[in-house]
């Protein structure tokens, strides 16, 4: 008796523990996933014009000279791999590379990812989607005061510049 209550206790406990693990924090999906439906004339060149935008450059900068030389008054030695750069300068640690991506703006999406998902808004925003439209503060996570490059941010100005229609 003493056994089959041990191994159903055990049983319990490693289902709440994978459970609460799994579900406790979307992911990053990265680029690839989101530009595989917002991509093309059909979907209107969301994706295009992520690409093409300084945002998804964000990381690069990192490793000219103007931003080594702005890293040595700060007393950091690589730009690119300092914590304090990478903070504005990436969505995801692990694909640096993308820079500012989707989901700087729009959250992790690895609970709103699926197409069934994404066709339902108001389910999408359940699972973690951001909107992001009108949201100044969501932009002035990086774009402040603190940055050793700020420039006055005018957030109507900026917005006509980054944003992108919805389907």
């Amino acid at each position: 008796m003493k056994k089959t209550v041990l191994l159903i206790s055990i049983s319990v406990l490693s289902f709440l523990f994978l459970f609460i693990n799994t579900n406790a924090q979307a992911k990053f999906v990265g680029v690839k996933m989101c530009g595989a439906c917002h991509k093309g004339e059909k979907n209107k060149n969301v994706f295009e014009k992520w690409s093409a935008s300084d945002h998804s450059k964000a990381f690069e900068t990192l490793k000219n000279n103007k931003s080594k030389e702005i890293a040595k008054k700060m007393g950091i030695s690589d730009p690119s791999a300092s914590d304090k750069c990478l903070s504005c300068h990436v969505t995801n640690l692990t694909k640096k590379e993308e820079g500012i991506s989707c989901e700087s703006c729009h959250g992790a999406g690895s609970d709103y990812k699926a197409k069934t998902v994404m066709e339902k808004r108001e389910l999408a925003k359940q699972k973690g989607l951001i909107l992001g439209k009108g949201d100044a503060d969501l932009c002035k996570k990086c774009h402040n005061q603190k940055s050793p490059t700020y420039k006055p941010f005018d957030y109507k100005i900026k917005w006509e510049i980054v944003k992108h229609p919805t389907k």
